[in-house]
């Protein structure tokens, strides 16, 4: 299982970093392309220990995640707007594809993004509190608002030009903080899905 192994919205990323370098590129389990490599505000431990959970129940929590996303996605189409679907798979979907798009690039790769519908990422801050992961949703939160108003400009190469232009220690500090919550949105994340017995939807 790789790094960023994860089913959910087919986003279109902005490649290369701001130098023009293309970083190499890893197939997620929806088939959506992620560039990856570019994980420098990552710590090496945290990065290394989600390309294969050696838990036993955080693997089996992982493996749902991935499949029930990526399900629910085919259902509904990779490029649906978020509104478009019901409340609880909504909830699947946003986050799993923003933790997978951090996970492979930082804030920088989801701000260069587009998840339909979601552009200022608000549903995915509700997402990440409805499932519990409240730390998770501030530390998106807090990385919209480096945007004047808190507001995310509508062209992504705006977006990605302003990020960038944001002190490096806030955009490390940012990414390492969401990076060591990946398992409690796993953990919450598989939680939700069985209280909800969307596993036994999909």
């Amino acid at each position: 299982m790789t790094k960023g192994e994860r089913g959910g919205f087919k986003v279109k990323v902005k490649s290369g970093s701001s130098d023009g370098a293309s970083p190499e590129r890893s197939r997620t389990g929806s088939g959506r392309q992620i560039p990856a490599g570019d994980l420098r505000f990552a710590s090496p431990s945290t990065s290394d220990r989600r390309e294969f959970p050696v838990d036993k129940k955080q693997r089996n929590d992982f493996e749902l995640c991935c499949e029930v996303s990526k399900k629910v996605a085919t259902k509904y189409g990779g490029r649906t707007q978020a509104i478009i679907y019901p409340e609880n798979e909504r909830v699947v979907v946003l986050v799993w594809t923003a933790a997978g798009i951090i996970e492979n690039g930082g804030f920088r790769y989801l701000f260069g993004s587009v998840l339909p519908g979601d552009a200022k990422c608000a549903h995915t801050i509700i997402a990440l509190t409805r499932i519990g992961c409240v730390k998770a949703a501030e530390i998106v939160q807090r990385a919209v608002c480096l945007f004047p108003d808190c507001l995310p400009h509508r062209y992504d190469v705006e977006r990605i030009r302003w990020y960038e232009s944001q002190p490096e220690d806030i955009k490390v500090l940012l990414d390492t903080e969401f990076l060591n919550e990946l398992d409690n949105i796993t953990t919450g994340l598989a939680k939700y899905i069985r209280e909800l017995g969307l596993d036994k939807m999909y």
